[in-house]
């Protein structure tokens, strides 16, 4: 240390050095914020996009707002730095990790474009609130209204500003799920590093870029889960706060019907809890009676618009639908009226069995099977695990070196994928029997377990198992809908004992041997699955061209895809037709909430419904019900490439019938080819 002759003042030379390198370290990063602001900037983006504007004015107004979007992340970034020490940063965690969540989102939203489940959920929830209440009003019509209404905002299709709403459900998952974890254990860095790997694998799972069924009622379901184990946890909660708990649990009903099973969520945990009778009861009576209140408010409004019969008979269908895997066709004569001897005699109509039937519309007794089947490969898998997780961490501590120890961890994890990846109901098993493993491990290495992080772990399983239920994709839409992230995030809760290696030259534990496999399984899956980046479409590399339609502005996907579509679009836009129905076959379900058309079968996607049912209406239509545009792809909607071709695409046996249906349609009924392209043949009748 130095002291000055005059003044008794003391300079230590450790704290000038760390003072030094912390204004170093300041400069350093308003150095690099400026180069990141040129690069984002306008004049940066025009250049490198000079050709399309020229010919795509539009591409000009949203370079412009990509650039504001980089500007208020940039100065939001040096605002956190600058003003949050360390200590205040990890305080306010939860709504930094929303923010930069949404942040995220925002960045991916520009990106692809599906025209089968995206557009199935735009299509709906566009039409149900421009009037078409009664083909919507459905297992999932809270859901579709409260998408509807976000759309209905800036009053015009928009698929860039859908995709908004869905940044701000998915970014308040995440939130709600951190939230809730942080009731039970203080947020370190590790901890912090752990739940953005945990944020970013989540998001890029959650591949349908719209609000849905999967996401949102997921989303309120957390947000009650929060209320009712923060009234758990503290005992001091108002009543408010339960009424609200209650009332997301009604709410999440009409979003997606399977979710009346969340009516058990309070009872097991207040059961669980070790709270006074009274004051269970107590809190029981709030949430139960505000969720009567919202299922009565909710039949009143389906009453006033004649649709709670038509509501109960839906939910009363999907009880009681068949449970096999097939549903066969029972009149085989309706098949003479469109097919021809020599499209019989083709090889791909000659299997009559796959031709005429239909993916079954799963029961209840089929998905139970389903479910079963998977919970007990999770089982088998998640054993396998953890005998691995065993072996693991013995070796780790006979390593010296922290670094071997990190690399061996590492390769360990990309073997674990490179086998788990053949498919992805596979890899979905696989990562959920994995956190089962981790989290199981760390609570046998806990020698105490605390009752409340029990009850923590009891409402992450029940949302887990209730964000899927009614799926069959079983825990695939666990995953997808954002349900399984507090499930993962149980890990940082439940720690094993501190237990040092037995070279004593690094502090180890087996539940961070555990931590850091799962960790690194979420990063290598983020660069091995290409499904986790974009979801029926090219890979990002290619999606390069925006747009030129102002319904689609924003959204770049290949310059195919655009040409085919904008294609359409302008060819529609200067045409008059005589009613604004219309029929799109083979999986297009988008063209109805991008052309702003109505769906003259009662559904816009109509290759997962009973092919027998709209045989027979649009048999039946008369003179001034028949719909104006027909559009038929060439290539299905599924594909991920279209309307080029690859190599492996095929086309699917089961939805053949309803182009083989529709090409008669059009020809029998007058309908004219007025339009076609690479993707779409449009025919318009009258």
């Amino acid at each position: 240390m130095f002291t000055s002759w005059n003044k008794k003042i003391i300079i230590y030379p450790g704290k000038f050095m760390k003072s030094s390198w912390k204004k170093y370290l300041d400069i350093f990063v308003v150095i690099v914020a400026l180069i990141a602001l040129l690069l984002t900037a306008p004049f940066t983006y025009f250049q490198i996009f000079d050709e399309q504007i020229l010919i795509n004015p539009n591409l000009k107004n949203f370079l412009y707002l990509k650039s504001l979007y980089f500007f208020v992340v940039i100065i939001v970034s040096l605002v956190v730095y600058f003003r949050f020490n360390r200590k205040r940063f990890l305080e306010r965690s939860s709504f930094f990790i929303w923010l930069y969540s949404f942040f995220y989102l925002l960045s991916r939203v520009q990106y692809s474009l599906d025209v089968t489940d995206q557009g199935y959920h735009l299509s709906k929830a566009w039409a149900l609130v421009n009037g078409d209440i009664a083909n919507n009003i459905d297992m999932i019509w809270l859901t579709s209204f409260i998408s509807g209404l976000w759309m209905k905002i800036i009053g015009h299709p928009s698929i860039l500003w859908a995709r908004v709403g869905y940044s701000i459900v998915v970014s308040l998952i995440i939130y709600f799920s951190v939230k809730t974890v942080m009731l039970y254990c203080e947020i370190n860095f590790r901890k912090l590093v752990f739940i953005v790997i945990t944020s970013v694998f989540f998001i890029n799972f959650n591949y349908y870029l719209t609000v849905n069924y999967d996401n949102f009622p997921t989303m309120i379901l957390i947000g009650s889960l929060y209320l009712i184990l923060k009234d758990l946890r503290f005992s001091s909660i108002s009543k408010k706060h339960l009424i609200l708990a209650g009332s997301f649990i009604g709410l999440a009903i009409f979003a997606k019907i399977s979710m009346i099973l969340t009516l058990i969520l309070p009872l097991v945990l207040y059961y669980e809890s070790d709270q006074p009778k009274k004051r269970k009861l107590k809190s029981l009576k709030y949430i139960y009676s505000s969720v009567l209140c919202v299922m009565i408010a909710g039949f009143l409004l389906l009453s006033l618009l004649s649709q709670s019969t038509n509501y109960l008979k839906t939910f009363s269908h999907a009880a009681l639908e068949k449970n096999t895997e097939m549903n066969f066709e029972p009149k085989n004569d309706i098949f003479d009226v469109f097919l021809t001897d020599s499209m019989r005699s083709e090889p791909i109509r000659k299997n009559e069995q796959y031709y005429k039937n239909s993916p079954d519309i799963s029961g209840v007794g089929y998905l139970m099977k389903i479910y079963s089947e998977h919970f007990w490969n999770i089982i088998k898998v998640s054993l396998i695990i953890g005998v691995i997780l065993l072996i693991l961490y013995q070796i780790t501590t006979v390593i010296r070196s922290p670094w071997l120890k990190l690399i061996f961890i590492l390769l360990t994890s990309y073997v674990m994928i490179l086998n788990n990846i053949t498919s992805i109901l596979i890899y979905c098993d696989f990562m959920i029997a994995l956190a089962f493993a981790v989290i199981s491990y760390s609570l046998f290495t806990t020698k105490k377990i605390d009752n409340q992080k029990k009850l923590l772990l009891i409402g992450s399983v029940l949302v887990l198992i209730l964000s899927f239920a009614g799926s069959n994709l079983s825990f695939n839409t666990s995953l997808r809908s954002g349900g399984a992230m507090l499930f993962f995030l149980n890990v940082i809760v439940f720690e094993g004992r501190s237990e040092k290696n037995r070279s004593k030259n690094l502090s180890i534990t087996s539940s961070q041997v555990s931590i850091l496999l799962l960790a690194f399984v979420m990063i290598i899956s983020l660069m091995k699955l290409v499904i986790l980046e974009v979801h029926r479409d090219s890979e990002k590399k290619y999606l390069t061209t925006m747009f030129k339609s102002n319904n689609l502005f924003g959204i770049f996907s290949t310059s195919q895809r655009v040409e085919a579509v904008d294609g359409l679009v302008k060819f529609l836009s200067g045409y008059e037709l005589i009613n604004n129905k219309a029929i799109f076959v083979n999986h297009i379900p988008m063209l109805y909430y991008i052309l702003d058309k109505e769906f003259a079968l009662n559904t816009p996607w109509i290759e997962i419904e009973d092919f027998v049912k709209f045989f027979e209406i649009s048999e039946n239509f008369k003179n001034e019900n028949f719909p104006s545009l027909v559009i038929i792809a060439k290539k299905s909607g599924r594909s991920e490439y279209w309307p080029t071709v690859k190599k492996g695409d095929s086309t699917e046996i089961f939805h053949l019938k309803w182009i083989d249906y529709f090409s008669y349609f059009v020809k029998k009924n007058d309908y004219k080819l007025k339009y076609e392209n690479d993707m779409f043949k449009v025919f318009i009748h009258g």
